[in-house]
Formats: structure tokens, sequence, C-alpha cells
């Protein structure tokens, strides 16, 4: 349904991963959701060098599906996706699986949210790309979203730095000092919220949005 009654969804926990120098095939890694009640996650996958097919990833052992429009890659061979589960009432320690990567560094994060839709969890889901110039850029994308949701964003570049100036609430930042540096953020929901940062000079940049929508 549309923005209207409901409680809001509020951010709960995060955890992100990465490897050394090399191709990888599958990750995976330990999420402590804190709340209990109509539970959600989204998994965001970055990848260089990247000839990854469909992917499978899962939270706590239940599956999560790839949003539509968060599947886009940049300049070269660089490449976000954003998945997503409701979870229901889980709770604490668990497992985040990605597999099916033919990726060099990969940078998997996860968030969990309380008070998401149990049906559509995910929804709106867009992306851009480009490639900064001599200097540092910053760059951006619009999530359609409504007030009481979440909107998330990831985004990887090339540029050797790390990703800054994140223009809403940074979540994770990892710079894994290879190939891949990738970060996610959040904001509150409202009809259209824009997230971004800033990548270092000549960096090659993806980035992935989505809504995560109240009940």
């Amino acid at each position: 349904p549309p923005s209207g009654g409901g409680a809001a969804v509020t951010f709960d926990a995060v955890s992100s991963t990465t490897s050394g120098l090399g191709i990888v095939t599958s990750a995976s890694f330990t999420l402590t959701i804190v709340a209990n009640t109509n539970m959600g996650a989204v998994v965001s996958v970055a990848e260089s060098i990247t000839g990854s097919g469909a992917l499978t990833v899962s939270v706590g052992g239940s599956s999560a599906t790839l949003v539509t429009g968060t599947d886009a890659t940049g300049v070269g061979t660089y490449r976000t996706r954003i998945y997503c589960v409701a979870l229901g009432s889980l709770t604490g320690a668990q497992t985040v699986s990605v597999s099916g990567m033919t990726s060099n560094t990969p940078v998997i994060g996860a968030v969990s949210f309380t008070n998401v839709n149990q049906t559509t969890p995910c929804a709106n889901g867009t992306a851009a790309n480009g490639q900064a110039g001599a200097s540092p850029t910053a760059f951006t994308v619009s999530v359609t979203s409504a007030v009481n949701d979440q909107a998330f964003w990831t985004a990887t570049s090339d540029s050797g730095t790390a990703l800054t100036a994140a223009t809403q609430t940074q979540r994770y930042n990892v710079d894994n000092n290879f190939t891949t540096g990738a970060a996610g953020q959040t904001a509150n929901g409202a009809a259209s919220v824009t997230g971004g940062w800033t990548t270092g000079a000549f960096g090659r940049w993806v980035i992935s949005g989505l809504d995560v929508r109240h009940p």
C-alpha cells in the first residue's frame, strides 16, 4: 500500500565483509539482528571484474530476492546488486550467505530493519553509473519512497580510495585496498530521497538504491 498507517521502518543492525585480492565464488558472514518484529533485510553485493550470473543469497536460511532495477554495471566491469528478504520475527546472530559469484574482491553488506512489510518488503529499485574526471566527483541517485519507509543505497568505485561524503546516514564503508571499495547508507522515506557519495579522481562508480516498505 502507499504511505499511511503502520509503524515506520527503522534501522536495526548492519554487518559487512570483503576479501583479499583474487577471484571469489562465495562468502558468508554474521548479521546480529536486534529487534524481532516484522523484520526484513537487504544484502548488497558490489563486485569488480565480474563474470557472475544469478546469485543465491540468503539471511538466516531465508532466500533473498534480487530487487528489480538494482542490478547495474558501471563503466568497465563494476557492478552493484541489492537483494531483499522479509524475516518475520527472526532475531539474533544469523548467517548471511552469497554464492554464484565470479568476482574479484567483492564487498557485501547486510542491513536489517524492523517494521518491514512482510509481503513486499522492498520496491522501486534504481541505479546509475559514471566516471569521475581529474578531481573527486560527487554522484547520487534518487529513490522513490514514502513517509514511514526507509531508503537504502549501495555504491562502489575503483578510484583507489574509500568513498567519502555520504549524503545520508552511512551504515558501512569498506575500502579493501584492492580493486573494489563499497559503502551503504539509509535515510527516512519521503516521496523522493537522494543518496550518494564522492569518489576519487578518475574513479569509475556505480550506485544502486531501493525503498524498504512499511506494513
